[in-house]
């Protein structure tokens, strides 16, 4: 086990924390899955697809991490891809540059340049976000004034 935590010989099927990536619902506010892939090399490459490759191999030389063989066919060589991409006209309501930044901050390759879960918390994004008593507040009154 290498420096950054990862237990495994070769970074592979567990993938970079792939499932803080990729499926731990982080929609990035209605944008939809952003790393939906069949399986967790499939999700990697995926990853690296929006991250891009020059992210993932600074990552594994940092932390001295070999990447599994089997990603010598699948892994192509990507640039990122702008979090602006992903908004089109179904989801642009939804959308703010607050919601992009947390985003961006959330979904690093290096798990020591993601935000902390309270770093998060402050973030102005979440900041902004209403409390949990004033959406059920909210909730009430417009139930009082249907019925």
């Amino acid at each position: 086990m290498g420096s950054s935590g990862i237990n495994a010989e070769y970074m592979g099927s567990s993938g970079i924390n792939a499932e803080y990536m990729g499926s731990s619902g982080i929609n990035a506010e209605y944008m939809g899955p952003l790393f939906r892939g069949k399986d967790n090399n499939d999700q990697l490459v995926k990853i690296a697809q929006v991250l891009g490759t020059d992210g993932l191999m600074a990552y594994l030389r940092k932390y001295d991490i070999k990447l599994n063989p089997v990603f010598d066919g699948l892994l192509g060589r990507y640039g990122r891809k702008p979090w602006r991409k992903f908004v089109n006209s179904e989801n642009r309501r939804y959308v703010s540059d607050d919601a992009l930044d947390f985003v961006d901050k959330l979904l690093r390759y290096d798990h020591q340049e993601r935000l902390t879960p309270r770093e998060a918390m402050t973030h102005p994004y979440i900041a902004k976000a209403p409390s949990r008593e004033d959406l059920v507040a909210q909730a009430e009154a417009t139930k009082a004034k249907s019925g």
